[in-house]
């Protein structure tokens, strides 16, 4: 190992021959035809026997809202650029309804989609299929979710069928605007009967 002082390392050629990238391109190109045309066939493929599936959105917002007094109503208007809730907010009931399985079940058994939901659905166990099985699809169609600053609820239903999912979307909302409706007149009817 008698090495010159003076001695410089090897040089590396740091250049890109174009003409030897071209010539390792040609030389496999036929490998690269194969590789395109085959995920060029299998994407084609899958988008005409893929099932399509739609979502349909409903934006529910509050009816009302409930009045803060005086100062209370200036500070609110502060405290909600701060992300801050002093009261006056829409009512909590409609999404919780919304997200109930008691909502959903009485929803599939008036609209009798057991069979619908259930249809590409096998037993586990050997058991028949029930409305419980029946809820678990639905909680994989239906979706709710809120925004905390605007207060607005939005229902997504999503489904294979456009006109089926804006169906069952709009008679949810339906079935949710009549419930208030119908515990007040059995509240007032509660109240006629003990008068009388």
């Amino acid at each position: 190992m008698n090495d010159a002082p003076n001695s410089l390392p090897p040089a590396y050629d740091d250049e890109i021959d174009l003409w030897e990238l071209w010539d390792t391109v040609w030389s496999g190109r036929w490998l690269i035809i194969a590789i395109t045309a085959l995920f060029a066939v299998g994407g084609v493929s899958y988008a005409l026997l893929a099932q399509e599936w739609w979502r349909a959105e409903v934006v529910l917002a509050p009816a009302y809202k409930k009045a803060l007094p005086g100062a209370l109503s200036q500070l609110g208007g502060l405290a909600s650029l701060a992300g801050v809730n002093i009261g006056g907010g829409g009512d909590p009931e409609p999404l919780a309804v919304l997200k109930s399985k008691g909502f959903a079940r009485e929803f599939i058994t008036e609209q009798n989609l057991m069979p619908v939901l259930l249809k590409d659905v096998k037993s586990e166990d050997g058991k028949p299929l029930d409305i419980r099985d029946a809820l678990r699809e639905f909680d994989k169609v239906r979706s709710v979710s809120d925004d905390k600053k605007t207060g607005l609820v939005t229902l997504g239903i999503r489904w294979k069928d456009a006109d089926t999912a804006a169906n069952w979307a709009n008679l949810m909302v339906q079935r949710l605007n009549s419930r208030p409706r119908a515990q007040a007149l059995a509240e007032s009817q509660r109240n006629v009967d003990f008068l009388q």
